[in-house]
């Protein structure tokens, strides 16, 4: 398969968003739930090493911490927003914050992706169309 072909359907900050999402579900979930995801962090374990192996390891080192960092900070929102004891108001209040959240994740992705010299993810709402 041609290397680019692959760098547009894997990104590496896919790949590594993907594994830290599961990093936090091990964290925050009970453990009979979290065995699978502990199996399957091993595959992106895997995957993560023979795409990084040639990169700059702090810099990655730190472009992961501040991908995981709000990813938490999503996940807390998150939490809060389905909550039942939440008023719509404030309901509506944190889903806000979350999407605005999402714009920087996905900056933090595609510093990990420029990194690596993948290709960036793009979102576009309504008119809005935004690299980040």
């Amino acid at each position: 398969m041609d290397d680019l072909l692959i760098k547009h359907i894997f990104p590496l900050g896919e790949i590594i968003e993907r594994y830290l999402i599961n990093e936090i579900k091990i964290e925050k979930l009970p453990e009979d739930k979290s065995n699978q995801i502990k199996a399957e962090n091993v595959y992106f374990e895997d995957a993560i090493e023979l795409m990084t192996h040639d990169l700059d390891e702090m810099i990655l080192r730190k472009f992961t911490d501040e991908l995981c960092d709000v990813l938490l900070e999503q996940w807390e929102i998150l939490d809060k927003c389905y909550a039942e004891n939440v008023s719509d108001s404030e309901r509506g209040k944190l889903a806000f914050e979350a999407q605005e959240i999402n714009r920087v994740r996905i900056a933090a992705k595609n510093k990990i992706n420029q990194l690596a010299g993948f290709v960036t993810e793009h979102k576009q709402y309504g008119d809005r169309n935004e690299v980040l």
